[in-house]
């Protein structure tokens, strides 16, 4: 439209933006408290496990895929078949970047850390962080990874991965 700034640069589009509470993935509102994930619904029994520091991935009984993340069918044959297994918690680096500068103030005192996207033996793709201290220097694409567990409150522990060499 003629006359008019793009909507990145109309300033009442930027207040809007500033000012919406995004709902990502489940996460809370950005805020000086790290976002945490909600930890209710399709995903609870993910999460539990996780607490108890198990790893488990749904397997669709259909098409016999692993799944990841926790749905209610599966999105290759649409099968609402699905039961959770344990996985071994091994996979590959897939990509990865490192962080750092942070946009959020809580993890201002954690700069530099690396998020990878994993390929999970077996099947399905997760993003998370790569274990501190040993990311940059060994860190490559096609790495091998396996899980650990970060507990990042008492009623959240987080899938972390190492280098697995």
């Amino acid at each position: 439209m003629k006359g008019q700034l793009p909507f990145w640069k109309n300033e009442r589009q930027i207040s809007k933006i500033n000012n919406m509470n995004y709902k990502v993935m489940g996460c809370m509102k950005m805020s000086k408290e790290k976002p945490l994930p909600n930890t209710k619904g399709i995903s609870e029994v993910y999460w539990e496990a996780l607490n108890s520091h198990q790893f488990l991935i749904q397997v669709c009984e259909n098409c016999q895929k692993q799944i990841f993340y926790p749905r209610v069918v599966c999105p290759f044959c649409s099968s609402s078949d699905i039961h959770y297994e344990e996985h071994s918690g091994k996979g590959t680096i897939y990509s990865y970047t490192t962080i750092h500068r942070t946009g959020n103030e809580s993890f201002k005192s954690e700069v530099p850390y690396t998020i990878a996207l994993i390929d999970l033996e077996g099947g399905g793709r997760m993003m998370s962080r790569i274990v501190r201290g040993q990311e940059r220097l060994t860190i490559t694409i096609g790495s091998p990874v396996k899980v650990c567990y970060e507990e990042i409150t008492d009623d959240v522990t987080l899938p972390y991965f190492y280098i697995d060499a």
